[in-house]
């Protein structure tokens, strides 16, 4: 999908490139050790590895139905948004969207550059034929639960998973938000 490069207050946001999957791969890691600090022991942040990391990111750019976004500041990309079709089996693929990770470097919170990356994929979905997206978040991080609430997304309670992280089960619920 196509996406235009915006810039603002909170540094450019543009269109994720296959050049970049190994610098996403790293940024990939670091946000996702950040995110779940508290959530998840020391040993499985610390055991997690890029490994893997890159050939995803190689096969989600190559994607078309793919919506990938990253959030540069001086030169350097902060954070990554990626969206696709959802992988839900209740879920119209071709209506509805998934986020598959909206991250940032832990060093760059609460500096606007995630509501940045929202507003620049809410955008690029507006031109899609997706008519809802959703997404799935450990249950106890409250950072990103409330995080999605602000930005509209609804609790589906009836919707619920045991993700597994290195052999450690984390409760997770999907929330929802309706475009358009």
């Amino acid at each position: 999908m196509e996406t235009t490069a915006v810039q603002d207050e909170a540094g450019s946001i543009r269109a994720a490139k296959m050049t970049d999957a190994q610098e996403l791969a790293s940024i990939n890691l670091t946000a996702w050790r950040g995110a779940h600090k508290g959530l998840l022991s020391d040993k499985v942040l610390a055991d997690r590895s890029t490994f893997g990391f890159e050939d995803t990111w190689r096969k989600s750019l190559a994607n078309p139905s793919h919506i990938n976004l990253v959030c540069k500041r001086f030169g350097q990309i902060t954070g990554f948004v990626s969206i696709g079709p959802s992988r839900d089996a209740d879920r119209e693929p071709q209506r509805s969207a998934e986020i598959y990770g909206i991250f940032l470097l832990p060093e760059f919170w609460g500096q606007g550059r995630g509501w940045a990356m929202w507003r620049s994929a809410r955008e690029a979905l507006s031109k899609s034929a997706f008519k809802e997206v959703g997404l799935w978040i450990a249950e106890k991080n409250s950072r990103a639960v409330a995080f999605f609430e602000r930005m509209g997304f609804v609790r589906d309670p009836a919707a619920t998973r045991t993700a597994t992280n290195e052999g450690v089960a984390s409760p997770e619920i999907r929330f929802s938000l309706a475009l358009g």
